[in-house]
């Protein structure tokens, strides 16, 4: 989850990669606004059993996280573009690839170095599964039918 303030992003990815040392963050992003819960002062039980879904404004415990947007802040703020892999899952290769070990310090040679793409691919596959399981048995509980998939 990104977060909804655009300075914090740099803050939350620099704990990556630290003392001269290679990192790699990955952000799971939304592709559209979802609705979540937010439980603030007005929620006399702070969340738990709360069932006000109405939004914020009109004090409920529900607010809409564009992470699309808060995405498109993020890359303005820091003047690049964030690079994104598609509902595939593959992760391109990019210039770190075979060139440094995540965790090693930067001068280090990669002898031996997979690259970032098989290292990672099985376990953002299964977080992406987790991802979709998690929205179907939401909606499937909101609306109270089956959701194709």
């Amino acid at each position: 989850t990104l977060p909804d303030d655009k300075s914090n992003y740099v803050h939350r990815i620099g704990r990556v990669g630290r003392a001269e040392r290679m990192g790699l963050a990955i952000s799971l992003v939304a592709a559209i606004p979802e609705k979540v819960w937010y439980h603030g002062e007005w929620c006399p039980s702070r969340g738990k059993n709360c069932h006000n879904t109405n939004l914020t404004d009109v004090r409920g415990c529900c607010m809409w996280y564009n992470e699309p947007q808060y995405l498109a802040d993020i890359e303005e703020h820091l003047g690049v573009t964030i690079q994104q892999v598609d509902t595939n899952i593959k992760i391109e290769a990019d210039e770190f690839d075979g060139k440094v070990v995540y965790g090693q310090k930067k001068a280090a040679s990669g002898s031996g170095y997979e690259g970032h793409s098989s290292q990672l691919a099985s376990t953002v596959a299964m977080l992406h599964d987790l991802e979709t399981m998690a929205q179907d048995n939401y909606l499937r509980r909101f609306y109270k039918k089956s959701v194709k998939a």
